[in-house]
């Protein structure tokens, strides 16, 4: 019986280890687990961390090139304002030219006189020429 009785409490003893070791594995599971756990939240939190540090970047920039934008399209509209101006000034002036060209082509006729023979027609008449390739830039400028 003594056998026997040894016996039982080797195996209980060895039952109580086993016990321990599975409450050792169990506590340690869940230690590890909350660990783990916590690893996870903490890389999450990295994570956001990262993506609200690029959304404030991009969110910066993306308000600094709309005041850019609109500094620019302000700057844009003043300066076709001013090529309307301009070139209405220019339209009107090319035919106040012309007009007085014909009035010296007459008293120069009357006169006896060529008109290319006055250094002055023949400056108007160089400068109207170039005022068409100014007005054709303006056209095109204005059509983009």
């Amino acid at each position: 019986m003594d056998k026997l009785l040894v016996k039982r409490v080797m195996l209980s003893v060895e039952l109580n280890n086993k016990q321990v070791i599975m409450k050792q594995s169990k506590t340690e599971k869940a230690v590890f687990a909350k660990l783990s756990t916590q690893k996870v939240e903490l890389g999450s939190v990295s994570v956001l961390e990262s993506q609200s540090s690029k959304l404030t970047n991009l969110m910066d920039k993306a308000i600094k090139s709309a005041d850019k934008l609109v500094s620019a399209k302000k700057q844009s509209a003043k300066l076709e304002s001013d090529v309307d101006v301009i070139f209405d000034k220019l339209k009107s002036q090319i035919n106040d030219a012309k007009s007085e060209m014909s009035k010296f082509e007459a008293k120069a006729k009357e006169l006896g006189m060529q008109p290319k023979d006055s250094k002055s027609y023949n400056d108007i008449e160089r400068i109207l020429n170039g005022t068409q390739f100014a007005i054709q830039n303006i056209e095109i400028a204005k059509s983009l």
